[in-house]
């Protein structure tokens, strides 16, 4: 019978595919995603730890170039007022000379580290798309499971000659056969994943008329370098658009 083709075949192995798939760790989680989370993170781990050096010497750049703005500032001032000695007048040049030279310091540390990251950015694409094949490897067999899995389903309930509902096993069949792998998983790699545009830190210039540096920074120089994410933004359409209106209407 149809229910019995359905739970001895079907369920069966869709069963046996979860249980050699989808193992779990002690604590739960899935073995899989635990092995790819690693992998990633190892393939993450130099870059990030050059990226965040870029960070740093930046922040020290920016910081000596305000230092100097203040001195020359404060040099310009005493320049103008008659109640400042030569000598305190000697002590502000000093002090603005040494900011100066702390600035080319600072600079030349920053552009530094920012050149050795993106010397590195090829091998960071290379290995981290070398993970991110794994993954689209995994879930290209998984949809070709399903696939098949859905195609004998579509055998054992196709009774259309019964009950002359011929169009609705076509549709059907036609949409699992026009379903991709392949093209899913580019559509998801160009929107989500390894195919995303790149957006690489580049050297950025002191302006004095930034007001504040790094404000709200939530994680100091000293936080763990891994967890760099590659995201990407979707926007929504006007249905969803209705539908969160209506929700954010109910709490008021």
């Amino acid at each position: 019978s149809t229910h019995n083709a359905l739970n001895d075949e079907l369920n069966r192995e869709i069963k046996d595919w979860q249980k050699h798939n989808y193992q779990k760790t002690l604590v739960g989680q899935l073995k899989i995603t635990k092995e790819y989370e690693e992998e990633f993170k190892k393939a993450q781990k130099p870059w990030s730890k050059k990226y965040f050096l870029v960070e740093k010497t930046k922040k020290e750049y920016h910081g000596a170039c305000k230092s100097y703005q203040s001195a020359k500032i404060h040099l310009q001032n005493s320049q103008a007022d008659p109640q400042v000695s030569g000598e305190q007048r000697k002590k502000l040049e000093d002090k603005m000379d040494k900011y100066k030279k702390e600035v080319e310091v600072a600079k030349n540390k920053y552009k530094q580290a920012l050149d050795d990251l993106n010397s590195y950015n090829s091998r960071y694409i290379e290995d981290m798309n070398n993970v991110y094949k794994k993954c689209d490897q995994f879930e290209k067999e998984r949809l070709e499971f399903f696939i098949q899995q859905l195609l004998k389903l579509h055998t054992h309930l196709n009774i259309f000659d019964k009950m002359n509902i011929e169009q609705i096993y076509a549709e059907f069949m036609g949409t699992i056969k026009q379903t991709s792998p392949d093209r899913d998983l580019h559509t998801w790699s160009k929107e989500c994943g390894a195919g995303m545009a790149m957006s690489w830190p580049v050297f950025e210039e002191y302006s004095d008329q930034v007001k504040q540096i790094a404000k709200n920074r939530k994680k100091s120089d000293k936080d763990s370098t891994e967890g760099i994410t590659m995201t990407s933004i979707r926007p929504i359409d006007d249905a969803e658009t209705k539908s969160l209106s209506s929700e954010l209407s109910n709490y008021r």
